[in-house]
Order: C-alpha cells, then sequence, then structure tokens
C-alpha cells in the first residue's frame, strides 16, 4: 500500500496484478495475441514459454474479434501435431 498526497491509501500495481491473477478462471492462463491472420494467430503467454496457436475455432463464444496486441486469457491443451501446444477458449481480456 502507498499513500498519496493527499494522505489516502492507494493500492500498489504489483498487489493489483495479483488480485487480478487470483480472479483468473480455473486452468485460464494470460498472454498477449501477438499475430492472428484470417483463421489463426499466436499468443506470447505471460508467464513465458514458447508462443501459443490459436484457430478460429478456439475463440470463446461472444468473442467477435480479436487484434493484435490484445490481451486475453486462454486455456492450454494439446495441439493437432504431434508435441504441439494450442490456446482454447480464447476470451478477450479487456
Amino acid at each position: 500500500m502507498i499513500k498519496n498526497q493527499n494522505n489516502q491509501t492507494q493500492s500498489s500495481t504489483a498487489s493489483q496484478q495479483t488480485d487480478a491473477q487470483q480472479e483468473l478462471p480455473s486452468g485460464y492462463e494470460r498472454g498477449v495475441l501477438k499475430k492472428f491472420f484470417d483463421s489463426h494467430g499466436f499468443i506470447l503467454p505471460d508467464n513465458g514459454g514458447p508462443d501459443v496457436f490459436v484457430h478460429l475455432n478456439d475463440i470463446g463464444r461472444g468473442v467477435n474479434t480479436l487484434r493484435p496486441n490484445q490481451r486475453v486469457i486462454f486455456k492450454r491443451g494439446p495441439g493437432i501435431k504431434p508435441f504441439s501446444i494450442q490456446a482454447y477458449d480464447v476470451r478477450a481480456e479487456d
């Protein structure tokens, strides 16, 4: 906690991020959509590691569009190709 000029207590960015991470649904991760083409794209996970492939069919219900650099949450699972990883149920975070 920090205090502003009026001596009021405010949450720090770190504690706000921790609170936001606790609100994440079970099994979901956060990331940034790096690229999205006509039918597929790639997510850069916040926790590091390789990019995660996402197909248009795996974008969650109610999501009309995704754009590059958009914050998303997603589930990670096995991809179609052997030893590949794919994002499922991708949702916009903002």
